[in-house]
């Protein structure tokens, strides 16, 4: 199930063919066989405890680390887990309707950015286009983190701007000693007039050593309501050279979805070893906001702005239906030994496919279909060590290896009348060696990381006809070989100041898109170019590796008025990999199939992108500080400030597209054990660093609440219900974010009010 037979053939071969390869993969099994035999051969057995998590809880010494557990995580959990982050200090949410947001980190998303769960990677089409929803989903999360610094080179080489690490824990490593544990929550989300209803149900059990865990979730969601208009019509006019002819007030149409989601899990539990596995299903559809010409149905080219209601009839709406299986498999040991501490092996199988297409919303006849699969094997091995004890009493540490096998392939189905696939069938392996190391130290702590990763992409079919001529192309395998360092010194200057003072190299290699891509992508609206063939067009020079150098500054202050941290991080990009509008034929016609310099009708025409590479700088700060509690009828009360800032440009050139504006804001809490409250204010400036071809975003004011009481039943269990009201965009503000793909098609959502009941024991 976890180790299927071609791809154990496919592993040799590659030894076989890579001969350093090969003698990489031999050491780190002979390194691992060697401490093993140690460990066997000591009869003293160490008191430890195996935790997946001990190595990052520590790196908030180090550079900062964002954890959301228990209270805080339903306090700020949203539909997507861009949304639940999106008022984290450095984090926002690249969204793309209500379906869809991702986290941007100190502005690098996608692709630059690591979405896992439970220790293996996300593997859906997330990363490969902002239109993709993610498969992770929060509303099962045990804890959400944000990991910066050293500690990202455990999860790849594609972690240069952070990791977001989703926790359900449904394989337990430990018992609980508890017969049977359960939650439950229902959530009533109100969009103005129109509705999201959210159910959860998580149900486990220990049977002696044995540990059996099933949890599942249900979401349904209407169309968003907004308070203004959908499209914003002088950015198309900037962007397309044409006027959009329709438009739509109070609503965005075809931004349903219904989303579920099961899973199953079992494990055995020893004093000394933990082994088990889960499989878990998800299944979503939702539709992408329309970016096209919408008319009254009984008013032939007729052009006004219709309000919630109005006879609309979209011509062809994309939706996008999605399912992913995961299969986990994990094993953890103790080893007797003064200098490991245990050894632990992740497996995960996870086959994804979603189907993107136009539907007629009349005929309902499904068209210009596109199926996107990715099927990945993925194995990480992990050795917790103390092997530097004796140069460092307190020195902990990490190694490990770790192996993808990838086959990806977006196939424009021909039953649904579509073309030539626009990015090839293509195979991805990757080998990765890791360490993080942590030396507290008598002025502070010091965390060192580093990882050496081999990639090979191989295309499996022709790309698409490139028009005029239809001329298509088969490249040769590219084989990429990256390094990664990463250091993180804190220095504890007096009781209350520390400061901490980071440094890092880190290499990214093109992803499949990246490279291959040629054709146009249905939701995104674009015309896709990707490197090879655009190189191939120049000089025909491979593409780089991108290469991040970057230096982090922090300094943290703890006195009589408060705690304060501020921050502030530059980073250079060597051959950074950005998609360019073309100014000459720089549109193509979906329906001539030609490009041209301008186009007659909006629904007709979309962009045309090239994959190019130029160098890049990532500049910013980010600032904290949070006043002590008071006492304020009987509970604590707590006020704090925020701000956070990043701006990236090409070297000598244009701003980066999609970049995060400024933002400042204040937030309150009072809670005295049983009731919590929380008040939170974001200015977020306008964004007039814009890329190339994009239109500026305006300034919003962003108001949430929240508030939620906790009633303790009694009973054999530890029962007790949570009553909860999340409240979003109170002021009903009209916030188109620069982050988001589709920011001049539609808006953010408006006035959101969500009523819910969790029970739990």
């Amino acid at each position: 199930m976890f180790m299927p037979s071609d791809k154990v053939k496919r592993f040799f071969s590659l030894l076989s063919r890579s001969p350093r390869l090969s003698e990489g993969v031999f050491f780190a099994i002979f390194i691992g066989t060697f401490f093993s035999s140690m460990a066997i051969a000591e009869n003293a057995m160490e008191e430890v405890t195996i935790n997946a998590h001990q190595q990052t809880e520590q790196t908030a010494l180090g550079l900062s680390t964002i954890e959301l557990t228990d209270d805080e995580l339903l306090s700020k959990q949203g539909g997507t887990l861009g949304d639940t982050l999106a008022n984290e200090l450095g984090v926002h949410n690249a969204s793309y309707g209500p379906g869809v947001g991702l986290p941007v980190l100190r502005g690098l998303s996608g692709v630059r950015v690591r979405l896992s769960e439970d220790g293996i990677g996300a593997w859906d089409a997330s990363a490969i286009s902002p239109d993709h929803a993610t498969a992770i989903e929060p509303a099962l999360a045990k804890s959400i983190r944000v990991l910066k610094g050293p500690a990202t080179v455990l999860h790849g080489n594609n972690a240069v701007g952070g990791t977001v690490e989703v926790i359900n824990g449904r394989i337990a490593e430990a018992l609980d000693n508890q017969l049977l544990s359960s939650v439950f929550e229902l959530r009533k989300e109100l969009h103005n007039d129109h509705r999201r209803d959210t159910a959860i149900a998580k149900l486990k059990t220990e049977m002696g050593k044995w540990v059996f865990q099933v949890d599942g979730f249900t979401r349904s969601a209407e169309d968003m309501s907004i308070p203004a208009l959908a499209i914003e019509e002088q950015a198309i006019e900037k962007v397309f050279g044409i006027s959009n002819s329709d438009n739509t007030f109070g609503t965005v149409l075809n931004t349903d979805s219904d989303t579920d989601s099961g899973s199953l899990a079992l494990s055995y539990v020893d004093d000394d070893f933990f082994i088990g596995g889960s499989s878990t299903i998800i299944n979503s559809e939702y539709g992408i906001p329309p970016g096209a010409h919408t008319e009254p149905a009984d008013s032939p080219g007729h052009s006004h702005s219709h309000p919630v209601g109005d006879n609309i009839v979209i011509q062809s709406r994309v939706r996008i239906d999605l399912e992913q299986e995961r299969h986990l498999f994990k094993f953890g040991h103790k080893i007797s030994n003064p200098s490991l501490k245990d050894f632990r092996l992740t497996i995960g199988n996870i086959k994804y496919q979603h189907l993107e297409f136009e539907q007629d919303p009349v005929t309902k006849k499904f068209i210009n279909g596109t199926r996107f699969i990715n099927d990945v094997f993925e194995v990480k091995a992990e050795i917790n060590h103390h092997l530097l004890h004796r140069f460092n009493t307190q020195h902990s540490g990490k190694m490990g290896l770790q192996w993808v096998d990838r086959a990806f392939s977006a196939e424009n189905m021909r039953t649904l009348g579509g073309g030539e696939d626009f990015i090839p069938a293509a195979d991805q392996h990757s080998l990765g060696v890791f360490f993080y190391d942590q030396f507290p130290l008598a002025i502070g702590l010091l965390e060192l990381g580093g990882r050496y990763e081999w990639q090979e992409i191989l295309q499996r079919e022709l790309t698409a006809g490139l028009l005029p001529y239809n001329t298509q192309f088969l490249h040769e395998p590219i084989s990429y070989q990256s390094y990664t360092f990463s250091s993180a010194l804190s220095v504890d200057v007096s009781d209350q100041h520390r400061l901490v003072f980071g440094l890092n190299s880190a290499q990214r290699v093109p992803e499949i898109q990246e490279l291959l891509s040629l054709g146009p992508h249905l939701a995104t609206r674009s015309y896709d170019i990707g490197l090879l063939l655009f190189n191939s067009q120049l000089n025909d020079s491979p593409p780089e590796a991108e290469r991040f150098q970057g230096v982090d500054l922090r300094w943290e202050w703890q006195g009589d008025i408060g705690d304060m941290s501020s921050a502030v991080f530059y980073t250079e990009v060597d051959d950074f990999i950005y998609q360019k509008k073309r100014t000459i034929n720089g549109l193509f016609d979906t329906s001539d199939n030609v490009f041209r310099n301008a186009c007659v009708r909006l629904e007709e025409c979309i962009a045309v992108f090239d994959y190019q590479q130029h160098d890049a700088t990532l500049t910013g700060y980010e600032w904290q500080w949070t006043l002590p509690p008071i006492d304020v009828r009987g509970g604590e009360f707590q006020i704090e400030l925020f701000a956070d800032h990043v701006r990236g440009r090409l070297t000598g050139s244009d701003d980066l597209p999609r970049m995060p504006p400024a933002r400042r804001g204040l937030g309150v809490q009072w809670g005295n054990g049983l009731f919590y409250s929380e008040l939170r204010y974001n200015f977020v400036g306008a964004q007039k660093n814009i890329g190339d071809n994009e239109a500026q975003t305006n300034a919003y004011k962003l108001f949430n609440a929240y508030a939620s009481y906790i009633y303790h039943i009694d009973g054999p269990y530890h029962q007790e219900m949570i009553i909860f009201l999340q409240m979003k965009n109170l002021l009903n503000e009209d916030i188109r974010k620069s982050t988001s793909f589709l920011r001049n098609f539609t808006p953010e959502p408006g006035r959101e009010i969500v009523f819910g009941v969790r029970y739990q024991f």
